[in-house]
């Protein structure tokens, strides 16, 4: 709905320059209501030629009331989630990757099966794309979760792209399947393994680590030396912390 107040700027300007044409070249004058009547409709039709959805607000039935726009108005439901459990005796790797205007990075934290942080991991990336990121996370975790003899992984991400990709869901673009495939090589390696999806809410601790600057190496984390916002963040998941997520359909 943002875009109606534009169109109806650029109709009005176009409208009000055609009627002093009309006025100064033609000796033509049109009524100040037939002119607000061509802006209205002006906007009308350019709004008819592609559907409009938005989320059902006083501002946004105003719009719609008097411009004439037809509107499929979003429903806004709000859900509860938290942290949960893997099943008994396996870990949980929390990925993540991030990107920004002067920096692409990664980062992750391994759990015990009651949320007890293990370690953490965070290091710059050089590809600047945040799928690469994503799955980079998600490489160093296993690799790390192998290293520490911890066979049996819960691996989650608040990427569902890179999650639908590692689950066969999605082809994975050809300029990272030399990542994906050493990446598959390493999840060979596990004796359990299961790869969700998860909503940010659910993902911040290791969010939170992927945006720390590690300069230009990687640096590994133990839980005696996360920062207190780290600290906080995992001890919210392990109490069961309730996070709400507003949905529009």
């Amino acid at each position: 709905m943002d875009l109606v107040p534009k169109l109806g700027f650029c109709a009005t300007v176009h409208y009000i320059w055609w009627e002093r044409n009309r006025r100064l070249f033609e000796n033509k004058v049109r009524t100040h209501d037939q002119i607000i009547e061509a802006i209205r409709l002006d906007v009308a039709i350019k709004c008819a030629a592609f559907p409009i959805s938005a989320v059902h607000s006083p501002r946004n039935q105003f719009l719609a009331d008097n411009w004439g726009i037809r509107v499929d108005w979003k429903v806004i439901t709000q859900k509860t989630c938290a942290w949960f459990r893997p099943p008994t005796h396996m870990a949980v790797l929390h990925c993540d990757g991030s990107l920004t205007a002067d920096r692409a990075s990664y980062g992750g934290i391994i759990r015990d099966d009651a949320g007890v942080a293990i370690m953490a991991y965070a290091g710059k990336g050089d590809i600047n794309s945040v799928l690469s990121m994503e799955l980079f996370a998600i490489l160093k975790g296993v690799t790390f979760c192998i290293q520490r003899n911890l066979l049996r992984v819960s691996i989650r991400s608040d990427s569902k792209l890179a999650v639908d990709i590692l689950n066969g869901a999605m082809d994975c673009p050809w300029s990272m399947q030399i990542l994906m495939d050493r990446i598959a090589t390493l999840l060979q390696q596990l004796q359990r393994k299961e790869i969700k999806h998860v909503w940010r809410e659910l993902n911040q601790p290791a969010d939170f680590i992927a945006a720390m600057d590690t300069g230009d190496g990687e640096a590994i984390f133990n839980p005696l030396d996360f920062p207190q916002d780290l600290v906080e963040l995992v001890k919210n998941d392990s109490d069961g912390k309730v996070f709400l997520r507003t949905l529009s359909h």
